[in-house]
């Protein structure tokens, strides 16, 4: 027996597998780049100067690079935004928004979703967020009367949603869903972004 050969081939075998599951990125792709920004911090910096660029000159936009963490990332003709950015998973059809607060202060949410070639935008009103049906994250601490770890539950949400919910405008529809009412869309030119955040201020004002 090789035992060499017979563990190399074993490792090949399973590493050949899961490249066959990385189907929704390759080095080709468009924003394959963005993908690989290490940090979260970067990748939000990058959608609100996206915004903020896009929109100035048809808008009334405030934005500042420095922001303290009790701030809205955005402020769009008078709705104060949080803004997240996320790419597609390499294998799984979901984007993972981080750091999500319940009391920080904003009035809505700007979602901006990267898929390989495609950008989509969901907004949704801070009070039409369901949170009990986010991902509440948690902390280990030790439990001062018995000396042993456990978990409390902190103020930091994950806000989960898949491309399929996406491109079938289903956010706020779906079972267990965690809007209430949404807008998405998918943004190719400036013509697709100006509609939709005209779109998102009727919205917001009319209700």
């Amino acid at each position: 027996m090789n035992i060499e050969n017979l563990i190399l081939k074993r490792v090949q075998e399973i590493n050949s597998s899961k490249e066959l599951k990385k189907t929704n990125w390759s080095s080709n792709s468009k924003y394959e780049p963005l993908r690989t920004m290490n940090s979260i911090d970067d990748k939000g910096e990058v959608g609100e100067m996206f915004l903020y660029q896009s929109l100035k000159e048809r808008y009334n936009v405030i934005w500042e690079k420095s922001q303290t963490e009790n701030d809205e990332d955005i402020i769009i003709e008078g709705i104060k935004f949080e803004v997240k950015l996320a790419t597609l998973g390499n294998i799984s059809n979901n984007f993972q928004h981080e750091k999500f607060f319940k009391g920080r202060n904003y009035d809505a949410i700007l979602f901006l979703d990267f898929s390989p070639d495609k950008l989509h935008l969901t907004y949704g009103k801070k009070s039409d967020i369901v949170w009990e049906n986010l991902h509440q994250r948690s902390n280990e601490i030790i439990d001062d009367s018995t000396g042993l770890p456990k978990k409390v539950k902190t103020e930091e949400y994950k806000f989960d949603i898949s491309l399929n919910m996406i491109e079938n405008n289903d956010i706020s529809g779906t079972k267990g869903k965690k809007l209430s009412h949404s807008i998405t869309k998918e943004i190719i030119t400036d013509s697709d972004l100006f509609i939709f955040i005209d779109e998102v201020v009727k919205d917001y004002y009319s209700k």
